[in-house]
């Protein structure tokens, strides 16, 4: 019988020998319980780091070559691939804080992080410019239709029938608000002119160019009646039909002018519509008038200037009543 029990110790022992070439007979429990993590550990990461702590710990250790023959070429993998990655490089330093590549891992993250940083700050100006541009858009367009709108709003008033007709184009309130509202007008006994100003930008070869359009408004009276009104400015169809096209119109470009005189005609049909209608109301236009509207002893005429820098004119005016046959007049 005991016998038996000692060939069997003999035998364990001997089994110990075969699988860790003796080296497991001598190691520390907590030595060979870490060389095992290195071996059985469940993840990349796991293995990593209870190598490094095994190399750290047992310089000396039993084990120290194995571990050190895995550890080497993986641990300097595990680095390049993280390098690139600001991700991969924290995840590296938490698992080997203090590993073989850990000043450089630190020293690249800072290369990373300040790029990142740089780049952000990069991506925070384009979006301030674009944020700056865009409101410069939003501006130049809303500038663009108040000037449309402005110009539409006077044809609009001038041309609204008035309950004084046909004596006055307009009645004396109309004439009273026209004469103090802002910009005052200028007025003497024969007609009173209020001048406009309006500044707005447009697209044009890739940046936006600055315009400023002036055009009068006048009233012209006979005695205390107004016959008629008009709205006058240099190269006024021009600076219309651009600011509606969002399009520049050179001085020496006759296509783009014309094109612009289109543009103001729309416009400005559209605007007489209403009171004028082109079924009813059409005329025949002739050079250089462009659109023509008479109805209710009432004409409009929007005319364009022949010479570069000229006025362009928009007419609205009460048609004289023709003179009676002689026989009526005795």
């Amino acid at each position: 019988m005991k016998l038996a029990r000692g060939l069997a110790v003999v035998a364990l022992w001997g089994a110990i020998g075969c699988g860790f070439d003796g080296r497991g007979v001598v190691a520390s429990s907590a030595e060979y319980e870490l060389y095992r993590q290195t071996r059985v550990a469940p993840t990349l990461d796991a293995r990593l780091r209870a190598a490094w702590d095994y190399l750290q710990r047992y310089p000396n250790g039993e084990f120290r070559s194995d571990v050190r023959a895995w550890f080497q070429p993986a641990e300097a993998d595990y680095f390049v691939v993280a390098a690139p990655s600001r991700v991969r490089l924290r995840r590296y330093l938490a698992v080997l804080p203090n590993g073989p590549h850990a000043v450089a891992a630190r020293a690249r993250l800072a290369e990373l992080e300040q790029a990142a940083l740089v780049a952000k700050q990069k991506e925070a100006a384009v979006l301030e410019r674009a944020r700056a541009v865009g409101d410069r858009l939003e501006q130049a367009d809303f500038a663009r239709k108040q000037f449309l709108d402005l110009a539409a709003h006077w044809v609009q008033r001038l041309a609204e029938p008035q309950k004084s007709r046909p004596r006055a184009l307009v009645d004396s309130e109309f004439v009273r608000v026209f004469q103090g509202e802002a910009p005052a007008a200028v007025c003497d006994a024969q007609r009173c002119v209020k001048q406009l100003t309006l500044s707005y930008s447009i697209p044009d070869a890739g940046k936006t160019s600055e315009r400023v359009a002036v055009f009068d408004v006048i009233l012209t009276f006979d005695g205390a009646m107004v016959l008629r009104g008009e709205l006058m400015g240099p190269d006024l169809f021009s600076r219309l039909g651009e600011a509606a096209q969002r399009l520049a119109v050179p001085v020496d470009d006759g296509q783009r002018r014309a094109e612009a005189i289109g543009a103001t005609e729309q416009l400005l049909a559209g605007v007489l519509e209403p009171h004028f209608p082109k079924s009813k109301c059409a005329g025949t236009p002739v050079s250089p008038v462009v659109l023509e509207r008479v109805c209710e002893g009432v004409r409009v005429q929007v005319i364009a200037a022949l010479e570069v820098g000229g006025e362009d004119r928009v007419v609205i005016e009460l048609i004289p009543a023709p003179a009676p046959p002689p026989d009526e007049r005795r």
